[in-house]
């Protein structure tokens, strides 16, 4: 766990991408100010590889005992990709244990939005984990040009990936896990107040952004208290990263950043793309 907010401040509860190890984080999780709590998910890291697959649903179940074992009874909790689809499972079986929500770069189980076949085939397998040639090829196209034109984030993105690459059984456990996740079923019941961050360069869902956003949209303001904020990924210098209470003001209003994001929003958080898959 990292530390460096007040002790009060519950911690928030970090679900990387699918093959991503705990490392990868680190660029997010420095300068945050406030407890986290990162882990790598079963067939990641240092985490065994289950027997048998565990549905979404089971990976939230692991990662609520995780909470019990560290004697955590409240957190945030934002997911990134793969894992956004992990923060939504923990949020539905977490109930008022998770205080508030944070979706990056994500989509709704179930949801009829097509991605982008070529950059889905590179998702379907671990080579990018395993060859940096294969990582510098595909890095375009996965995660954008800032992402892939920004050599201290490559540098970065090298060593987090291939100092603890998954496993062909771990990813493809990490695959599986999706195969009954359908939150479009049941989103519409989360109570937690709820920071949704989508990106028109998010190359996997770039063609349908609008209709991902849409959805979310849609699913999200069934029956809350609080509704939530939707935003880009462009956001002003010093302005606070998503994770932090600075978060939660409301957005500003709506507007286009050129080849950036459709809405610019008041925090600081990852690039337009997601790297952390």
């Amino acid at each position: 766990m990292a530390a460096g907010a007040a002790k009060d401040s519950p911690p928030l509860l970090l679900c990387n991408g699918i093959g991503a190890p705990i490392e990868m984080w680190s660029p997010f999780r420095d300068p945050l100010g406030r407890p986290t709590i990162a882990f790598d998910a079963p067939g990641v890291g240092e985490s065994s590889v289950p027997l048998i697959p565990p549905t979404m649903s089971g990976v939230a179940r692991i990662v609520l005992g995780v909470l019990d074992h560290l004697g955590v009874p409240t957190v945030d909790v934002l997911g990134v990709s793969w894992g956004g689809a992990l923060a939504q499972e923990v949020a539905r079986r977490g109930g008022e244990r998770v205080r508030r929500l944070v979706l990056c770069a994500t989509m709704a189980g179930g949801a009829p939005i097509p991605g982008d076949p070529r950059v889905l085939a590179i998702l379907a397998t671990p080579l990018r984990y395993w060859s940096p040639s294969y990582l510098d090829r595909v890095a375009p196209r996965l995660y954008g040009p800032d992402v892939a034109g920004n050599p201290e984030m490559m540098a970065h993105q090298r060593r987090a990936r291939f100092t603890r690459a998954p496993s062909t059984r771990g990813y493809l456990g990490q695959v599986l896990a999706l195969r009954r996740f359908a939150s479009v079923l049941w989103l519409h019941r989360l109570r937690q107040p709820t920071l949704v961050l989508t990106g028109e360069s998010d190359p996997i869902v770039q063609k349908n952004y609008d209709l991902n956003e849409a959805f979310f949209r849609t699913l999200l303001e069934g029956s809350r208290p609080l509704r939530p904020y939707f935003c880009g990924f462009a956001a002003p210098p010093g302005a606070p990263s998503p994770g932090s209470s600075g978060a939660w003001g409301p957005c500003p209003t709506p507007g286009r950043h050129p080849g950036r994001a459709k809405r610019t929003w008041a925090t600081d958080g990852p690039a337009a793309n997601s790297t952390q898959s």
